[in-house]
Formats: C-alpha cells, structure tokens, sequence
C-alpha cells in the first residue's frame, strides 16, 4: 500500500498520541497540513519564531510529548525556545519542510546549509539530542522512530 509522506507523518504524530501541533505553515509543509485536516489532532497557527516557548508549557500541563510542524528557513530563528526546552528536559518533536535536494539553490529559505545558508542540523547538535535532515522519503519512518527514541524514550509508539 502506498502512502503519501504527509500521511504518513499524520499517522505517526497520531500514533505519538499528539492531541495538539503547532505550526508555522509555508509552502514547504502544506501537505502535512492538508492531511491533518482529516485528522483528530488540533492545529495551533503560530505567527511569530517565539512560538517554541509554548510548546515546553503544553507539554508541562498535558504530561504528553509536544509537537510543532513548520516551514523551511523558520525553525532556525525559533532557536532560543528549543533550546530552552531542551535545558528543562521537555520532550518536544519538531518537524520542517525543505526544499527538495534536486533544486536547493542555498538561500536562507532553503536551510540545509548548501550554499552558504544556514546548516539546521549543525545549528541544533547542541541544542537538541536528534537533528537529522530526510534526503529520502524511504527513509523517513527510520527517522521518525529515531526521533521518538531521543525525543520520548518511554513510548512505544512507531510508524505505522
């Protein structure tokens, strides 16, 4: 059975038992956002990089993992949040677009550090205990659970 990448994020943060995800959507993550339409999870639109502050309070309150879904180029100025997420140890998923590999050209919107644009991966090594960029779609269920692992180690939740 074949299944869209979108979907299958959808299906994974359901899975995760995410009940809430915010977001900062762009072209690069629109069709996650058009498979959570269907889906029991609850969209929070965040206008503004500060936004990651939320997500450690969410997660304090509910007791579950928190979640956010955002654009290429934007999650990189939203860094002071997650790091200090990560110092008050509150599991947090973060999950990007980007442009795809074949036409990254290495401009700020396009963030994987091509071109002189800024590296996320390397960015978050110190302020995260995952970061890791999907050049392939086949890879990305191994990412996910990767992810999880560091992210919740106490759920047992995979991809579906």
């Amino acid at each position: 059975m074949k299944i869209a990448v979108s979907e299958l994020i959808v299906r994974y943060l359901e899975r995760l038992g995410i009940e809430y995800i915010f977001g900062m959507p762009g072209a690069h993550i629109l069709p996650v956002y058009d498979s959570l339409y269907d889906s029991k999870i609850k969209t929070v639109l965040v206008k503004h990089e500060q936004a990651p502050h939320l997500w450690p309070e969410l997660c304090s309150v509910s007791g579950k993992i928190s979640a956010c879904i955002t654009t290429a180029g934007r999650v990189h100025q939203s860094g002071d949040g997650i790091a200090n997420a990560y110092a008050d140890k509150q599991p947090i998923l973060i999950i990007t677009g980007e442009t795809s590999t074949y036409i990254l050209q290495g401009g700020l919107q396009e963030s994987s550090g091509e071109g002189g644009s800024i590296d996320q991966t390397a960015l978050f090594k110190g302020i995260t205990k995952y970061s890791k960029i999907v050049e392939r779609t086949d890879y990305l269920v191994h990412v996910l659970n990767q992810a999880t692992k560091y992210c919740c180690p106490t759920t047992r939740a995979r991809c579906c």
